[in-house]
């Protein structure tokens, strides 16, 4: 005697989907009701201003607007980058290499390479 056991999963899985279903609809009834606020939009504003202003954030914003000027051209960073990977300073993973001066020269000098081609151009036109 052979029993198909395909309906007997599909009842178990869908008895166990509805029950599911039951309990997260009550799980986010009862968190509704316990973070629902009874202030206005208003007191809550007023609730925040005198909070003191790291607590707001307003630092980070501060921080964020502030227009920091580059000293270096997109090609002198691309040119030192370039220049720091063919010396294998540029590593993935823990490994950290450290540069020396004179490799740390040859970097330098790669981005002043470029900086003169750059000013070169520009006094062309």
């Amino acid at each position: 005697m052979k029993i198909n056991a395909a309906p007997l999963f599909a009842a178990f899985f869908a008895a166990l989907s509805v029950a599911g279903v039951a309990h997260a609809e009550g799980t986010d009834a009862q968190w509704f009701e316990q973070h629902m606020s009874s202030k206005t939009r208003a007191e809550v504003a007023a609730q925040a201003a005198t909070l003191p202003s790291h607590a707001r954030g307003e630092e980070i914003f501060r921080l964020a607007d502030q227009r920091i000027e580059s000293t270096k051209s997109r090609a002198q960073v691309i040119a030192e980058t370039r220049e720091a990977r063919r010396l294998g300073l540029i590593a993935l993973g823990d490994y950290t290499p450290q540069a020396t001066p004179e490799q740390q020269r040859l970097i330098q000098l790669a981005g002043d390479r470029v900086r003169q081609m750059e000013v070169m151009v520009m006094n062309r036109y």
